[in-house]
């Protein structure tokens, strides 16, 4: 059996998994949102999940000491990989002790927070060329794009929250209370929308407001993404 499904939240993801373990479905494949399963024993085994610490791999060192522990490594691509053990050998903590457990977790805010900003880049640039580059007389062209870049923000938004969901965890690990500070989601948010506005006006007003419009849109998104630049976390 084959399930889609993006998690953003290790600890929900972690979740779902031991579920579907307990219903008799143990992961084998893993990779972009895509998870293989097979048929099991309910409850035969428990999962957790760790970034990568060689990008893309996992060092040779690192395997060892999940070997020693009986815990085995399931397929994985992305910059996550997901362990399972058998539920019989005791619960499956990779980070035990709160140092570590706080690094983690840094870790995977980084992760998120380089992605989005990449994401914020790209959405910035569609941004310019759909209002300034790509000709009126190119409908097709702009509307391909303006998709484009729905798509690359609602991943950059998604991002932006993973980043904020993952400190709210550091806080929590740490005994503090994290406030939201979303204004960086609701700026990108808002030159989305500007975005969208400057098509609209394209063949209503005169080209130079459009591309205001379009500046306008700019702006939001540039300045949610220094938001997000050089916030400083916990």
């Amino acid at each position: 059996m084959k399930k889609f499904k993006l998690c953003f939240d290790k600890n929900r993801e972690m979740d779902w998994l031991n579920e579907m373990a307990r219903q008799g479905w143990n992961l084998t494949k893993f990779g972009y949102g895509l998870y293989t399963f097979e048929p099991c024993t309910p409850g035969e085994y428990v999962y957790n999940c760790d970034l990568k610490d060689r990008a893309f791999s996992i060092s040779s060192d690192y395997l060892s000491i999940l070997e020693s522990q009986n815990i085995q490594v399931i397929p994985s691509g992305g910059f996550w990989f997901l362990v399972r053990r058998k539920a019989s050998d005791g619960p499956l903590q990779l980070y035990t002790d709160t140092e570590s457990r706080l690094e983690q977790y840094r870790k995977i805010r980084r992760m998120f927070r380089a992605t989005a900003i990449a994401e914020l880049m790209i959405l910035m640039f569609l941004t310019w060329d759909i209002a300034v580059m790509v000709p009126d007389n190119e409908p097709l062209i702009w509307t391909v794009m303006f998709l484009c870049a729905l798509l690359v923000g609602a991943a950059a938004l998604t991002l932006m929250n993973a980043v904020y969901q993952t400190s709210r965890e550091i806080a929590k690990i740490q005994g503090k209370n994290e406030e939201s500070h979303k204004c960086g989601q609701w700026l990108v948010a808002g030159g989305m929308l500007c975005m969208g506005l400057s098509i609209l006006l394209r063949d209503c007003v005169p080209e130079t407001v459009s591309e205001m419009v379009a500046g306008f849109a700019l702006g939001l998104e540039l300045v949610g993404a220094l938001n997000l630049v050089f916030r400083k976390f916990s």
